[in-house]
């Protein structure tokens, strides 16, 4: 095997579209003239939340060193503090609600620090215990 096609190989193609436009469209992906696998593939672009009009508030105190923070599309803001817990802001500011506690059982935190919303569970990683946990982003139950 000749040098030029072991580099060949293991070349890894990044392909960007730009959809500004709602609706149904088919990306076709041919390498020589030959589609890859699985081409063409059907995409469907879908009304998007304007993300940056959630909030008019600049600034939420949580706590001792804020390690993460995610936005529901409700409005409300999730920051989560080495502390031990993540507190829940409404729109304009005002904490709500607080989720877990300093401690390594269910519900508790180490260190709280990625946060990632999907639907209504938010998923919390602890960077000191090693573990993802996930919650209702409504109630705070842990699932």
């Amino acid at each position: 095997m000749s040098r030029h096609h072991q580099l060949s190989s293991a070349l890894v193609f990044m392909l960007v579209a730009i959809i500004i436009s709602i609706g149904g469209y088919e990306l076709s992906v041919t390498v020589r003239g030959h589609h890859i696998k699985g081409s063409p593939y059907q995409l469907s672009v879908k009304a998007s939340r304007d993300y940056t009009t959630l909030t008019n508030q600049r600034s939420f105190d949580v706590g001792n060193n804020t390690t993460g923070v995610a936005v529901h599309t409700n409005g409300e803001v999730f920051a989560s503090s080495y502390d031990g817990f993540v507190q829940v802001f409404s729109e304009n500011g005002t904490a709500v609600r607080r989720y877990g506690s300093k401690g390594n059982g269910n519900g508790q935190f180490g260190c709280p620090q990625g946060l990632l919303l999907v639907g209504d569970r938010l998923y919390v990683s602890d960077v000191n215990l090693h573990r993802v946990q996930y919650f209702s982003a409504t109630t705070g139950s842990v699932w």
